[in-house]
């Protein structure tokens, strides 16, 4: 599925040159990349000569996925609309994640300050995504059911994650998938 939207995205993007489509072909090809390294599928069938790649996929393609899911969220969400300065703090927050990639692949930054970097950002499109797709639901904007539902869904698959990935949780066939279905649905809807 992920494959399939990074396409269609780019396609259209491409096509359209609206820059909303490559954000979102940023937020789901990270978020794909991320799985097919956490689960080491990317490591066996597509870098299987890169011990870089296969140590550090996984937080980059996080910070990748950060950058485009902000800006694609600002954009789709109209949140200028709403309030200038929560906007300008998620464009913000993107640039930061796409300098922190930057910054990783380049050496400069280590993994730990990569992973904090993706930690900390990391709940920040659902944090400010949720609540303004709420808004707009409220506000009679229809779509927005799909939206509110898909990143609610999302919301539950990341705190799963980040439990299991700190330990709170044991790591067994349901969280070790819940992101992922998480990712699907909010793909999805």
């Amino acid at each position: 599925i992920g494959l399939c939207l990074l396409l269609y995205s780019l396609a259209h993007w491409a096509a359209l040159r609206d820059r909303v489509f490559l954000y979102y072909a940023a937020s789901v090809g990270g978020t794909s990349a991320f799985f097919l390294a956490y689960f080491g599928l990317a490591p066996e069938h597509l870098w299987p000569g890169s011990p870089w790649l296969t140590q550090n996929a996984a937080p980059a393609s996080v910070l990748v996925a950060l950058w485009g899911g902000l800006l694609f969220l600002e954009r789709i969400l109209r949140v200028g609309e709403l309030n200038a300065w929560v906007s300008r703090v998620m464009a913000a927050m993107a640039w930061i994640a796409l300098a922190a990639t930057g910054a990783f692949a380049l050496d400069l930054i280590d993994y730990r300050s990569a992973q904090l970097v993706s930690t900390i950002l990391g709940p920040m499109p659902v944090l400010f995504g949720v609540p303004i797709a709420w808004l707009r639901m409220r506000g009679g904007d229809r779509l927005m059911i799909y939206f509110f539902v898909g990143w609610g869904i999302y919301a539950v698959g990341i705190v799963v994650m980040a439990l299991l990935l700190r330990g709170y949780l044991p790591a067994d066939w349901l969280t070790q998938h819940a992101f992922q279905f998480g990712s699907i649905a909010e793909m999805a809807l």
